[in-house]
């Protein structure tokens, strides 16, 4: 993408072709150039110059912010993940991304982090800690670290933990840490099991959905209060899109999202071809206009 800007706008796109053939193939550059376009269409690579920026704040406040109101971290612990989800854009699908890696955050990195949160954050009596993956719970130990010495060292603020999972690596030390400490954990899960297990598969290709539905199980079993207080869902809607199925699993599955909070959200096609592959039907966005009128 980079070598084709140095050259948009100055000559066509066949001449940009012929001037980067040596060090791309063609597929490459035909995804580059409508990257590109694509980027344009929506505003950017405009010929603008603003003469002035609005902050809703003065400068000399939001520096005070920055320095003691510091309100939250998210701690990237690991780039590992022990799922491989057709979807992911770190799959390695996606010019631009990284791929899944064995690089982890070290303890050493993890505690500077939180020090300087708490550092400066002064002026807040709540601060929050995330935690991101590849799969956070890959790296249970670090997080089981960060908590118990924030506990130990934030004083008298309130401090809330909180982080995404694939919701496989779930057991029962994991379960009683979580409640204990009253963690917010957000589970990623598309739906029934043959919506679930097209894009979020193990690395066999085998799919999540029974593993994820037993560790549900597990945790409501275990500790419900803790499940209705602090559980909740993450669906990605994904071509072929099946909105009214995805529903219907819901309403049939109401023991497990009774009351939960439940997000959606799309694919990213920007940059990879991956989603090629479907037809303009499995592409269509009629169940969602179905679903939207009868939610109205």
């Amino acid at each position: 993408v980079y070598d084709v800007i140095k050259l948009w706008g100055t000559t066509t796109e066949d001449k940009i072709s012929e001037a980067l053939c040596h060090k791309f193939s063609q597929e490459e550059i035909r995804r580059a150039v409508a990257e590109i376009v694509s980027f344009s269409e929506t505003g950017f690579f405009k010929d603008f110059h603003p003469s002035a920026l609005r902050y809703h704040k003065p400068f000399a406040a939001i520096r005070r912010d920055l320095n003691t109101r510091l309100e939250q971290v998210v701690l990237n612990i690991t780039e590992a993940c022990n799922l491989r989800c057709g979807y992911c854009v770190y799959s390695g699908r996606y010019l631009h991304k990284r791929s899944h890696s064995s690089r982890s955050m070290p303890w050493s990195i993890a505690r500077k982090a939180v020090d300087y949160l708490l550092s400066h954050s002064q002026d807040r009596k709540k601060i929050a800690v995330g935690f991101y993956g590849g799969e956070p719970l890959l790296r249970f130990d670090l997080i089981r670290k960060t908590v118990q010495y924030l506990k130990k060292t934030a004083g008298e603020k309130r401090v809330r933990f909180n982080f995404t999972t694939n919701g496989t690596l779930i057991t029962d030390a994991i379960i009683d840490f979580l409640a204990e400490n009253d963690i917010d954990v957000l589970i990623s899960l598309d739906g029934p099991k043959d919506i679930n297990d097209r894009y979020r598969r193990f690395r066999n290709g085998q799919g999540s959905y029974d593993r994820i539905i037993n560790n549900l199980e597990k945790i409501l079993t275990r500790n419900e209060a803790y499940y209705r207080r602090r559980i909740s869902f993450n669906m990605i809607m994904a071509p072929p899109y099946k909105p009214l199925k995805i529903e219907s699993f819901i309403r049939d599955h109401e023991h497990l999202f009774q009351n939960a909070r439940v997000t959606t959200g799309g694919i990213d096609a920007q940059g990879t071809t991956y989603f090629d592959q479907f037809s303009p039907k499995d592409r269509t966005d009629r169940e969602f206009r179905i679903l939207e009128k009868r939610m109205l």
